[in-house]
């Protein structure tokens, strides 16, 4: 099975604590590795990540406005299928029910250590 790691370049015009919040969120870092991290872009945020996996953590990040690099675990460049203009969110604010199974499925092992 090919996986991937997903790095996080640039937090666009979010704020270090939106970025911080986030990667506490969908990843589960805790607030000060979440934050050390925000401080240290560009960082690999997720690795060990099925297909699946890897495009939801991109489709949610690029929606947030945030640069993120998807790389093979042997660092080859890989890119997503072509982003539709669907959100991430439903029309009441809600995550998507596909977006919500696939982070269901990230756990402790995508994390950076």
């Amino acid at each position: 099975m090919h996986t991937y790691k997903l790095t996080l370049e640039h937090k666009g015009c979010n704020s270090r604590h939106i970025t911080t919040l986030l990667l506490h969120e969908i990843l589960g870092y805790d607030a000060n590795t979440a934050f050390d991290m925000t401080e240290s872009l560009p960082v690999t945020v997720a690795s060990h990540l099925s297909e699946k996996q890897a495009e939801t953590l991109a489709e949610i990040m690029e929606e947030y406005g945030m640069s993120i690099t998807l790389t093979d675990e042997e660092d080859h460049d890989n890119f997503l299928p072509a982003r539709t203009n669907r959100s991430v969110f439903t029309a009441e604010g809600r995550l998507r029910r596909d977006i919500r199974l696939s982070m269901f499925t990230l756990c402790a092992d995508n994390r950076i250590a």
